[in-house]
């Protein structure tokens, strides 16, 4: 019933005289009011006002500009490159100087024979570690036996294939007297005073001289 009421009143607004007056207004009309009006200068009129405009634009960028922007765009990534690659640099220099500085047990065990074992003994010896400090005299006995080509230092070998390899030489003796008490102090973790680390300080330098005669 609604629906019905609603759409009455449509089509009576529909057939209204008002809207059916709007809806007459036809071409002939709009012709008789427009008569005579040129409209054709306004728009070139508009048209170059709007070219004036952008012409005088104070955001106007030109191919100069472009290239200055660009030349400094280039120039600032170069230089920040640059900063990266020095920066870079620095700290690795300074990797290795603190890697120089501070000694580890990882460098004994990799690169016996090209570490500093001298500057390892020194700061084994200022800590009060002659544990530490029999193990690198040992490995110092191991380089200099393989600088003479009595042994060949391989990381694999065993202190028993060094044995080996000297069981002809007459300083097998004290060299097996010092590997036994490597192992012992070594991988048997015994600790050792700083008197008994004196005594077989005075047995490397012992041994080292025998080898230097031989």
């Amino acid at each position: 019933m609604y629906k019905l009421i609603i759409y009455c009143l449509i089509l009576i607004a529909y057939q209204s005289p008002v809207l059916n007056a709007q809806r007459s207004f036809d071409k002939d009309e709009f012709e008789q009011i427009t008569e005579g009006r040129d409209y054709s200068e306004s728009t070139k009129q508009v048209t170059q006002s709007n070219n004036r405009n952008n012409n005088s634009s104070p955001f106007r960028i030109n191919n100069d500009t472009l290239k200055v922007i660009a030349y400094i765009l280039v120039a600032t990534l170069l230089i920040f490159i640059i900063y990266i690659l020095v920066r870079n640099l620095l700290k690795e220099g300074r990797s290795r100087v603190r890697k120089i500085k501070d000694p580890t047990l990882q460098d004994l065990d990799e690169r016996p024979m090209e570490t500093d074992l001298e500057s390892y003994l020194l700061q084994a010896i200022a800590e009060n570690d002659y544990r530490l400090a029999f193990r690198i005299r040992y490995l110092m006995l191991i380089r200099t036996l393989h600088e003479m080509e009595l042994i060949q230092w391989r990381k694999e070998k065993t202190n028993h294939d060094y044995l080996t390899e000297m069981s002809a030489h007459s300083a097998y003796r004290d060299f097996k007297g010092r590997t036994i008490l490597f192992d012992r102090l070594w991988y048997g973790l015994q600790p050792i005073s700083q008197e008994a680390y004196k005594l077989e300080e005075t047995y490397f330098n012992n041994l080292q001289k025998e080898l230097n005669k031989s």
